[in-house]
């Protein structure tokens, strides 16, 4: 439970006995966790070397669902092994799956779960 607040276990359990006693002033940075938001979960390097295969194009591609400009012969591209197999520039989906989400931006498949 604790994990899907974003918290701590050590956090979690000082935030219960706030239930059990008065607060201070000095509950006051504890009090803040409960309004910072969640890390986003995201793939790290490993994960995403799993994940995606990288390649240079030999021809032209759709557009890239992240940058959402053209992928052309000679770009560096990625093809995740999510469901539909999707393809983006390698460096956008590689800064979408490391510090945005770990879902594919096009089907919304995890990709945690390839990993």
């Amino acid at each position: 439970m604790s994990s899907d607040l974003g918290l701590s276990l050590a956090t979690f359990r000082e935030l219960q006995l706030l239930q059990t006693r008065e607060i201070g002033p000095e509950d006051y940075d504890l009090l803040m966790l409960l309004s910072a938001k969640p890390s986003t979960k995201v793939l790290d390097k490993q994960q995403l070397g799993r994940v995606s295969k990288t390649f240079q194009a030999q021809e032209r591609y759709d557009t890239c669902a992240v940058c959402l400009e053209d992928m052309s012969a000679g770009d560096m591209l990625a093809r995740l092994s999510c469901n539909g197999k999707h393809v983006f520039h390698s460096h956008c989906i590689g800064e979408w799956l490391t510090t945005a989400s770990r879902c594919c931006p096009v089907d919304q498949q995890d990709l945690s779960k390839l990993a």
